[in-house]
């Protein structure tokens, strides 16, 4: 008898750690914690490190990150000096065998035109600015390529290219839609420079694991999936980059 009342307990503790903590194994991986790489000063490493926070906590896995130089950073996880790296493009673990992908992206690189004019038309691709002067970085080869036969400019920095806006010197410019939304509210404000139309360039991003840690990729994969379905992981996106933007 006493057994007996043992199980039932055993199964209605079962039921209720599934109820309120999520998921058994959630529970299962308490206590577990991940170093992740991640490029210092890359606003989209910072703002996809939020989501991943939030994304492993689900699992019950917490996450610190070490921010070091881009290259470096892949190095250290492929080494497994860190257990992952935040975001890269897809193939990355052809060039480093020992990491493996989330499947679900976990944020994109975006490129997107800055102007200070009141454009009414709709900018939805390339073809759209052909009527514009428009303003490029040196060696950003999808926007050179893009914009061959177009009036336009070339610049270093997106700062020396949003100058080109003040000045007339060109109508919009097409840089990465993060560090953009920066300068513009960081280094120009009140100047009037601001996003127009869509993206004309998006690269879908994904978090990568060492092999060591590939257990998680299917748990952490279906909570991505959650989160992407539900808007939350664009959500988080958006506060953590107004977040940087203040602290700039």
């Amino acid at each position: 008898m006493i057994w007996s009342r043992y199980r039932v307990l055993m199964v209605v503790a079962w039921m209720l750690a599934l109820l309120v903590g999520g998921s058994v194994s959630a529970i299962a991986e308490s206590g577990r914690s991940l170093v992740l790489s991640g490029i210092e000063n890359d606003l989209i490493h910072k703002t996809a490190a939020d989501v991943l926070v939030v994304a492993y906590g689900r699992i019950g896995v917490s996450v610190t990150f070490r921010w070091v130089p881009g290259k470096r950073a892949l190095t250290e996880a492929n080494r497994e000096r860190t257990d992952g790296d935040i975001a890269r493009i897809a193939g990355t673990e052809k060039k480093y065998p020992n990491l493996t992908p989330v499947s679900t992206p976990i944020t994109y690189f975006t490129a997107v035109a800055f102007t200070t004019l009141d454009i009414s038309d709709d900018i939805r691709s390339w073809d759209d600015l052909k009527s514009y002067r428009v303003g490029v970085r040196y060696g950003v080869r999808y926007a050179k390529e893009a914009t061959e036969g177009m009036k336009r400019q070339f610049g270093k920095t997106i700062p020396e290219l949003f100058r080109y806006l003040i000045r007339d010197y060109v109508d919009v410019v097409v840089v990465a839609e993060a560090p953009g939304l920066v300068s513009a509210a960081v280094d120009f404000p009140n100047t009037g420079i601001h996003r127009v139309g869509q993206p004309l360039h998006t690269v879908p991003l994904y978090h990568y694991l060492t092999l060591r840690n590939k257990d998680l990729v299917p748990r952490l994969n279906a909570v991505l999936q959650e989160m992407t379905a539900s808007g939350e992981l664009d959500r988080i996106r958006l506060r953590a980059l107004d977040r940087l933007i203040v602290a700039y």
